[in-house]
C-alpha cells in the first residue's frame, strides 16, 4: 500500500531517473496521460513492491536480490487487462505463477501478489 501523493511528481522526472524501476512500456503508459501518471506510477510501484516481498519470502532465492534488480526484472504491461511480465532468468529462480490484484482509490495504490510454484 503506497499513498498516490508520493508519486506526483514522478512525471517530471527524466527518465534515465525512472527507468531504475520501470519498464519502457511502464514508462510510457504512466507518462501518456500526466493526469493519471502519479496513480499509474503508485499501483506498479505498489505491484513490484508486493512482488519483490513475495519473492523473498517465498526461501527460493540462493541470493537476495536488491529491490532494484527485481523491480526491472518485473513489469506490468496493459493489454486486454493488466498483466505481469517476470524476466525470471535474470532473478536466477525457476519460473512460477504469479496472481496479481491492484488497486488504487482516495489517494491510495495497493497491490497483492501470490507465488505458486507447482
Amino acid at each position: 500500500m503506497t499513498t498516490i501523493a508520493r508519486y506526483e511528481n514522478f512525471k517530471m522526472y527524466s527518465v534515465h531517473t525512472l527507468s531504475r524501476i520501470f519498464s519502457e512500456s511502464e514508462l510510457g503508459y504512466c507518462l501518456a496521460d500526466k493526469q493519471k501518471s502519479a496513480q499509474r506510477f503508485a499501483v506498479r510501484f505498489a505491484a513490484k513492491e508486493a512482488f519483490y516481498k513475495a519473492l523473498v519470502s517465498s526461501g527460493r532465492l540462493q541470493k537476495t536480490p536488491s529491490f532494484f534488480h527485481v523491480c526491472r526484472a518485473f513489469s506490468l504491461v496493459v493489454q486486454s487487462g493488466l498483466h505481469a511480465i517476470v524476466d525470471w532468468k535474470s532473478l536466477v529462480v525457476d519460473p512460477v505463477s504469479v496472481s496479481l490484484s491492484v488497486s488504487h482509490e482516495k489517494g491510495l495504490a495497493g497491490a497483492v501478489v501470490l507465488l505458486s510454484w507447482v
